[in-house]
């Protein structure tokens, strides 16, 4: 597993334990893709399964807490060499459509 694989699996688990104990919500199922395939496998996965994600979205759409979505940490630079921009593009258009949510990193414009 490179570096960014690494930081990435990271990221992800710690926004999952935010979600947990912040705001009292349990992602199981996405929790299950990533102890199952990876943090970037599943996140890959979970971008063409949207109804796997719309109710974790809504729920940290309520909160307003989108910066933990799995969408939102694969548009951060610094994991941008692990996904395609056409992956990068589908978690933003995801992002988008969850309360026109843009992450204050994502550096692209319009």
């Amino acid at each position: 597993m490179s570096e960014a694989q690494e930081a990435f699996e990271s990221a992800v688990r710690d926004a999952f334990k935010e979600m947990h104990g912040a705001l009292g919500y349990n992602p199981r199922r996405a929790l299950n893709m990533v102890n199952q395939y990876g943090a970037v496998d599943a996140a890959r996965r979970l971008l063409y399964m949207p109804g796997e994600t719309s109710q974790g979205l809504e729920t940290l759409w309520e909160h307003h807490r989108l910066d933990l979505s799995i969408e939102a940490l694969m548009l951060k630079p610094e994991f941008a060499s692990l996904f395609t921009e056409d992956e990068r593009a589908l978690a933003r258009k995801i992002l988008k459509d969850h309360g026109d949510y843009r992450p204050p990193w994502d550096t692209l414009t319009d």
